[in-house]
C-alpha cells in the first residue's frame, strides 16, 4: 500500500513538472513570435525610409526580448527541475 502511495505522488511530480516544462515552452514561443514579428516590422519599417537610428533602437529592443527570452525561460526550467528534484527526494525519505 506505502509503495503504491509513493508511486501515485512520483507520477504527480512528474506530470507536474511536465506541465511546468509544457508551459514555459508555450511562453517562450509566444515571446519568440513577438520578437519575430518585431524583426519583421523592423525590417519593414528601415525598407520604408525610417530613420537609422530609429531601426537600431528596434533592434536593441528585439534582441532584448531575445535574450530576456532565453535567460527566463532557462530559470524557468531550473527552479521547476529543482522543486520536482527536491519533492521526489522528500519522497524517498
Amino acid at each position: 500500500m506505502k509503495t503504491k502511495k509513493m508511486l501515485h505522488e512520483h507520477v504527480v511530480t512528474l506530470v507536474e513538472f511536465g506541465g511546468h516544462i509544457l508551459a514555459g515552452c508555450v511562453l517562450f514561443m509566444l515571446i519568440g513570435l513577438a520578437a519575430l514579428g518585431l524583426e519583421l516590422f523592423t525590417g519593414w519599417l528601415g525598407s520604408m525610409g525610417m530613420s537609422e537610428s530609429a531601426v537600431k533602437v528596434l533592434k536593441f529592443v528585439e534582441f532584448g526580448m531575445l535574450w530576456l527570452d532565453v535567460v527566463l525561460m532557462s530559470l524557468w526550467v531550473a527552479v521547476s527541475s529543482f522543486k520536482a528534484s527536491r519533492d521526489l527526494l522528500e519522497f524517498k525519505r
